[in-house]
């Protein structure tokens, strides 16, 4: 028997056969594995930012409730395993290389790519683990996305944003339209109201699949109470099923409210199979990072000095960054920015919004080879008119200067940076 290593260097060898748009594959590989995708329940969340805590939301409400629950995202941040869980339990080391000895052979004959594969991988898991119900995030798009196969109970569409535009278009209305590939026939979909300039393409699309189309600005009502200063937020949740007070939610940000209405509506509207309580919504929140390995979205992984953590990595993500810094009590503090980026992401627009935030800007390289180097970036960063540079060879040289110091950091700009440091 393979050991995961070696499994996981196979995995990512297939990398090779890059990003194919088309579903035949996925649905090949699950047929041969006797299709069990149709053997649970979903929600399905496609959106450019804000689906990880749209769907750890979900499942940690779901789990506190008594279910037994499936959750599959991506990136991982340190360990692959990270994808695939299942009540809060990662996939084992075991699982992953029987699993994956039984699907690389066939997967390889038809050229299917990773994310393929992985997705295969995490529905067959769902299947033999018996779960109630999985919470499934799309990877890039939604369209032709791998996990495009499921016919869910709900369909849910976080905020559009320009990313993949070799892939998905160079428009925002170009890339909701991908997004909305997700909406299935007579499915209800869930989407915001706050992006009119796409909105049209969601209706257009819930019209074209007959699938009613449900805003959850009209079924949930959340008031924040207080942005803390530790990066929670305390709110009031009000709809017609649950009222809840003083809620105190270990996640910052106005556009994770936003989420957090996605995550809720979505509940309430699969209510009907999956029932819950106050309590359980109000322990699913509290426990959300817990339940389900939510971690390093806008966490504060020390105090004094603080170190803030956040996987944002895309000019939208960086801007909520920005404000959330803002209404959270931190307009004039000065942070050491640990920075790193992948060769594709627009450097320029990113930077320019930190630069108000920056003492000192620290950049490094993750090791991988989509990683932009460090001298570009330093490059960028002088153009716009930083001061204060440093470049690093590594992640871990960077953390331990930085957390010697009494200055406090912030750290984003990658999930691989990320990853590195957490």
């Amino acid at each position: 028997m393979q050991n995961k290593q070696q499994i996981l260097e196979k995995l990512y060898s297939l990398q090779r056969f890059g990003i194919k748009p088309g579903l035949e594959r996925t649905f090949s590989i699950l047929y041969d594995l006797g299709n069990p995708h149709e053997h649970f329940l979903s929600i399905h969340v496609a959106g450019t930012n804000g689906k990880g805590f749209t769907c750890s939301a979900i499942a940690s409400v779901l789990m506190d409730a008594g279910y037994k629950v499936g959750l599959y995202t991506s990136p991982h941040l340190k360990d692959f395993n990270e994808r695939i869980i299942v009540n809060g339990e990662m996939i084992s080391d075991d699982d992953i290389i029987t699993l994956a000895e039984q699907l690389i052979p066939y997967s390889e004959s038809i050229e299917a790519t990773f994310f393929e594969i992985t997705t295969a991988m995490a529905f067959h898991y769902f299947s033999k683990k018996n779960v109630d119900i999985a919470v499934i995030e799309t990877g890039m798009g939604g369209r032709f996305d791998s996990t495009n196969v499921i016919k869910p109970l709900a369909s849910v569409i976080t905020d559009i944003g320009l990313e993949h535009q070799e892939y998905l278009g160079d428009t925002l209305a170009k890339i909701a339209l991908e997004k909305a590939g997700i909406i299935k026939k007579n499915v209800p979909v869930l989407v915001s109201k706050k992006q009119e300039e796409v909105l049209s393409v969601f209706i257009n699309k819930a019209n074209e699949m007959k699938s009613p189309i449900n805003y959850p600005e009209n079924i949930c009502d959340i008031r924040v109470l207080r942005h803390n200063d530790n990066f929670t937020m305390t709110v009031d949740i009000c709809s017609e099923d649950i009222n809840i007070n003083e809620l105190t939610i270990p996640v910052a940000g106005n556009h994770q409210i936003r989420n957090l209405l996605l995550a809720l509506s979505a509940l309430l509207i699969v209510k009907q199979r999956f029932a819950f309580t106050k309590e359980e919504v109000i322990a699913g929140l509290r426990n959300v990072r817990e339940n389900t390995n939510y971690r390093c979205r806008l966490e504060l992984i020390r105090n004094n000095p603080k170190f803030l953590i956040d996987t944002a990595h895309n000019p939208q993500a960086i801007q909520a960054l920005s404000d959330t810094l803002v209404l959270h009590g931190h307009s004039e503090t000065k942070w050491n920015i640990l920075y790193a980026a992948m060769g594709d992401k627009d450097v320029k627009s990113i930077l320019n919004i930190l630069k108000p935030h920056c003492k000192t800007l620290n950049i490094t390289k993750p090791q991988t080879e989509r990683s932009m180097p460090t001298k570009e970036i330093a490059q960028i960063a002088e153009e716009l008119g930083y001061l204060s540079i440093i470049q690093y060879k590594n992640s871990q040289i960077a953390y331990t200067e930085l957390t010697n110091k009494d200055d406090p950091v912030l750290c984003c700009g990658s999930f691989f940076l990320v990853g590195e440091v957490y």
